[in-house]
């Protein structure tokens, strides 16, 4: 079963997008308080759904989402431990 992957808040500043989190984007198409997500992890990397790419992904509240049928959902992660090659998955990524 998925599980939530939550990070300290000292690498919150990694993850942060570089405007201002709450503004409405609505000139952007975005919903209010979504950006596009400035940084994106390797790994733990996200699942994307197909025909969708790394730049579509939006950042809110510290967690990663996507846009499906024009609402934000949250994005799934899967993370690969380099030591064991043991791969976890997570229904969700959020700093904070």
């Amino acid at each position: 079963m998925p599980r939530e992957r939550i990070l300290p808040m000292t690498l919150a500043a990694l993850a942060a997008p570089a405007c201002v989190m709450g503004l409405p984007a609505a000139g952007q198409g975005l919903p209010e308080g979504f950006a596009p997500a400035e940084y994106v992890p390797q790994n733990p990397a996200p699942q994307l759904p197909p025909g969708t790419d790394r730049d579509d992904i939006l950042w809110r509240d510290g967690c990663y989402y996507i846009l499906q049928d024009g609402a934000p959902v949250l994005l799934p992660f899967t993370e690969t431990n380099a030591t064991t090659g043991e791969v976890s998955q997570y229904d969700r990524y959020c700093i904070g």
